[in-house]
């Protein structure tokens, strides 16, 4: 039974169902019962609605406690969604009808007992049901599912995890956030069509992906080590730096893990000067030879002792070694793409090793609906943060697809910006170049280049007069529509 505490006029208002006009300090103490929540509550100002919630709301059962029978006695719609949500060990079922009410929350372990949630839904289908698997994509501990899934010709669909953060406080009136409720959200939104079909990822797809894996190996660390290049050589031959940029010129770097220290370069310098000019292969201007000889002239900071030119040494030799290897795949990345013909225009106007991060990593450009789409999937479309009076000061990308994808574009910006003059042009004419914020000019060439990419996929040929105003900017002679010369340079 409800009993109610408080002064006589509140509970004669609370039994006739009128709101209390006291103050909003005025509070009324009801002690609830076990079961739940009075159906008459008076709510006063200020004060917050809390859905109410069973304990057995959430609870979920072992998998191999249920069968087919029970399941179809539960769930009445022809359609049956199982939604996941996905651990490392660990997965969360439930089992809901084609409204998204869940009947009942299973657990399994994965990958032992991913059996007999196949098994489960075999039988389903075999009883005349039609079975969908929603989930969120969580990587590689989803991968064993959809693959079974597949392989078990049942429909598979993706939700993104972003929807199922944002709905959480919407499905119950409470932000909290765990497995058993993340399944039922999941269930919710793909009954609301918030889902998408997952397919296999084709093999090209498959092999660019693994080739792009494989050179982040090499270089991640390659980066790393260019920085630490930097640093030692600011510290013990800062004239070098000032001489040549040593990251665009390997054969610098393979000529110091024999000159490593600018004394022995002092003692030989004719042998020295004969071991660039080898390695150069030609390449390399005689003054430009002459000039990083010469810098070991100048007096450095800190004089070498063994240990520390031994280090030096080392590093070098780390340096050219991931170097090679990054050239190694970007060979066979290039090969790759170039066995596939419709690939060629952006391959053109990307560069192999660009296109393959494109591809692997957000799909064939030709297959998306839109240039927004495509934009969107980079990351690149725009969200704005604004309120009172901050107006205008919000706006920023959204970056919400892989980031190995915007480091690709954005090093392709940089060579559009330094090799071509309609793109430069553009460029310095942005309100946020003239502002000194250079990173947000390049932003927005690059959200450029992902919408000229989509036209390109679908066979038109780049033309950077179709992305810029040619009269606008002043610029008097037209580009080609292409230069993969000048575009197509490694990242």
């Amino acid at each position: 039974m409800l009993e109610v505490q408080g002064e006589p006029d509140r509970l004669d208002a609370f039994r006739s169902g009128e709101p209390w006009a006291g103050s909003v300090g005025d509070t009324l103490k009801v002690c609830r019962s076990k079961v739940g929540m009075p159906q008459n509550r008076v709510w006063y100002p200020g004060e917050k609605e809390v859905i109410p919630m069973g304990k057995s709301t959430y609870r979920s059962v072992e998998i191999q406690k249920v069968t087919a029978a029970q399941i179809l006695a539960a769930v009445l719609t022809p359609l049956v969604i199982f939604a996941l949500d996905v651990a490392k060990k660990r997965v969360l079922a439930a089992i809901a009808d084609d409204t998204g009410k869940h009947a009942l929350i299973v657990h399994f372990a994965l990958p032992t007992e991913l059996g007999r949630l196949i098994a489960l839904a075999e039988q389903l289908v075999a009883a005349g049901r039609r079975v969908q698997i929603a989930m969120e994509p969580t990587g590689s501990y989803s991968s064993p599912i959809l693959e079974a899934a597949h392989g078990a010709s049942l429909e598979t669909f993706l939700i993104s995890p972003k929807r199922a953060h944002d709905a959480a406080e919407v499905y119950d009136g409470v932000p909290s956030k765990h497995d058993p409720k993340d399944a039922t959200i999941l269930a919710r939104l793909h009954a609301q069509g918030i889902s998408t079909r997952w397919a296999p990822m084709s093999q090209e797809r498959r092999e660019l992906r693994a080739l792009m894996d494989e050179r982040e190996l090499y270089a991640a660390p390659l980066e790393e080590h260019f920085g630490r290049v930097e640093a030692r050589l600011a510290h013990w031959w800062p004239a070098l730096l000032q001489s040549t940029d040593v990251r665009q010129r390997i054969s610098v770097l393979r000529w110091l893990t024999t000159y490593a220290d600018p004394a022995t370069v002092r003692a030989q310098p004719q042998q020295a000067t004969d071991a660039l000019r080898a390695l150069s292969r030609g390449t390399m201007a005689p003054k430009v030879i002459e000039a990083i000889v010469a810098s070991a002239g100048q007096p450095s900071a800190t004089p070498m002792n063994a240990a520390e030119r031994k280090m030096l040494t080392r590093l070098f030799e780390e340096v050219v070694r991931l170097h090679d290897k990054c050239a190694e795949v970007d060979a066979r990345i290039e090969e790759v793409t170039r066995a596939k013909a419709s690939w060629e225009p952006m391959r053109r106007m990307l560069g192999a090793t660009t296109l393959a991060a494109l591809v692997a990593l957000v799909g064939d450009p030709s297959q998306y609906a839109s240039a927004s789409a495509l934009e969107k999937a980079c990351g690149l479309n725009l969200k704005e943060s604004s309120s009172g009076e901050r107006q205008g000061r919000g706006v920023h990308i959204t970056k919400r697809g892989p980031a190995v994808v915007r480091r690709y574009l954005y090093m392709l910006a940089l060579r559009m910006v330094g090799r071509q003059e309609l793109v430069r042009a553009w460029y310095q004419r942005r309100r946020s170049f003239l502002a000194e914020d250079k990173l947000s000019a390049v932003v927005a060439v690059m959200r450029k280049l992902v919408r000229a990419l989509w036209h390109v996929a679908r066979g038109a040929p780049f033309d950077a007069t179709k992305l810029f105003d040619v009269r606008r900017l002043g610029v008097v002679t037209a580009l080609p529509a292409t230069r993969p010369e000048e575009v197509s340079a490694m990242a």
